[in-house]
């Protein structure tokens, strides 16, 4: 499995931004979301994310990072 980081999250979410106004509309974050394939957030669902984190109808970036499994939490705070 590649390495999955910010970076790559970051592709994800301006390939999407079809405006390029650094947000997505609910359609492109949905788009977005299913693009993450295995790094999705396993806690929550689409509809729970985007209710927590949207802003007038929109995701920007650091909303977008919620929908997404950047790290292994659990392993984290095994080993610190």
């Amino acid at each position: 499995m590649p390495h999955f980081d910010e970076h790559k999250l970051k592709e994800i979410f301006e390939h999407h931004d079809h405006h390029k106004h650094g947000k997505l509309t609910k359609e492109e974050a949905h788009k977005a979301y299913e693009a993450l394939h295995e790094h999705k957030n396993k806690h929550h669902d689409f509809e729970h994310l985007w209710k927590e984190h949207h802003h007038e109808h929109h995701i920007t970036l650091d909303g977008f990072k919620h929908f997404a499994h950047l790290h292994d939490e659990e392993h984290h705070k095994e080993h610190h």
